[in-house]
């Protein structure tokens, strides 16, 4: 993807799922008017570190890729309701998911855990 998708500020929905992506532009943090991401079935290792910065994200699906954490910044999107991690390569949340209080689905199944997160 050009860094330039992060011009798209006003952009509420972004599919780009079922492709090869290995990484996202940092400037994907810019759309300050994304309130629903999925980037599923890519081949994603990481997502970017600011992604705190999309406050109105309400739901992210980033199942089937290869994320093996996810950056604290995820814990400040105060409108996020669902986040579907399912088969990553995750084996940790960030300590402070808990203080996401406007998170009512969380999926973390067909990952690398070894005990349920507190």
């Amino acid at each position: 993807l050009p860094e330039s998708i992060g011009d798209l500020t006003k952009l509420m929905l972004l599919i780009i799922s079922h492709n090869k992506l290995l990484s996202l532009p940092e400037s994907i943090c810019n759309m300050s008017g994304l309130s629903k991401l999925s980037i599923r079935e890519n081949k994603l290792q990481t997502l970017p570190d600011s992604i705190g910065n999309c406050s109105e994200l309400s739901h992210i699906n980033m199942e089937s890729n290869l994320i093996n954490s996810l950056p604290d910044s995820i814990c400040s999107l105060s409108a996020l309701q669902t986040l579907d991690m399912n088969s990553n390569k995750l084996s940790n949340l960030p300590d402070k998911i808990s203080s996401v209080i406007s998170l009512t689905e969380l999926y973390f199944g067909d990952n690398k855990f070894t005990s349920i997160p507190d």
